[in-house]
């Protein structure tokens, strides 16, 4: 059986993983520990030859927030689909509001709520991401508005600036926080969509020009 000392774990280690006759017990006895060392470039393949094998697919059902909760938000999409691709639409729908609704409940970190977006989720589970969303809208606006880039220093009142202005776009259209859209980026902003409003929202440059239009909002941090 494979050393405790586990680094960089790769699909290469889980086949010669695999050949041991007591691989399925060990890979469920220390499933965090493996997560926690899967090298970044093989999360993706590691995931789908665990999942693939007919003894754990169970076990890593059961264990589905757990693997979500190990990786960087942005592999939460992929994950997912990993989990729903032998399943069909029914299925499918059912596993992840179960699996959502659990991971909700548990979650206090923003980070994972944009990536929890999916069209096929319930009312039930929306609800509970927007409320959660409104709950820590500030990091919300840090973390997903804004990227996270170190360009966007946002002081208190920077902050309190966009959390009233996306609100006050929001009523006027309608729209829940979970509503707005990341649409792209580019070198120095990030684009948004709220209803039938778009955002741009950036760092000032010397040579920024933008026509003024009463329908374009500027707002340049």
């Amino acid at each position: 059986m494979q050393s405790n000392q586990i680094i960089g774990i790769t699909t290469t280690y889980i086949d010669n993983l695999m050949k041991d006759k007591n691989a399925i017990p060990y890979i469920k006895k220390n499933y965090e520990k493996l997560l926690n060392h899967i090298s970044h470039n093989y999360i993706t393949s590691v995931l789908i030859k665990l999942y693939r094998n007919k003894e754990l697919q169970s076990f890593m059902d059961e264990k589905f927030c757990v693997t979500l909760q190990k990786f960087p938000a942005n592999k939460i999409e992929t994950i997912i689909s990993i989990y729903i691709y032998n399943r069909s639409p029914e299925e499918a729908t059912i596993f992840l509001n179960e699996k959502l609704s659990e991971l909700i409940n548990k979650e206090d970190n923003i980070r994972f709520l944009y990536y929890l977006k999916f069209k096929d989720i319930s009312e039930e589970i929306r609800e509970k991401l927007n409320n959660r969303i409104k709950k820590y809208k500030e990091d919300y606006i840090k973390l997903y508005i804004m990227k996270n880039q170190k360009y966007y220093w946002l002081d208190e009142e920077m902050l309190a600036l966009l959390e009233g202005l996306f609100q006050e776009i929001l009523d006027h259209e309608g729209k829940e926080w979970i509503d707005i859209e990341y649409i792209d980026s580019g070198g120095y902003s990030h684009v948004y969509e709220i209803g039938s409003k778009v955002l741009k929202i950036g760092k000032e440059r010397n040579s920024y020009k933008i026509p003024y239009h009463r329908r374009i909002l500027q707002l340049a941090l």
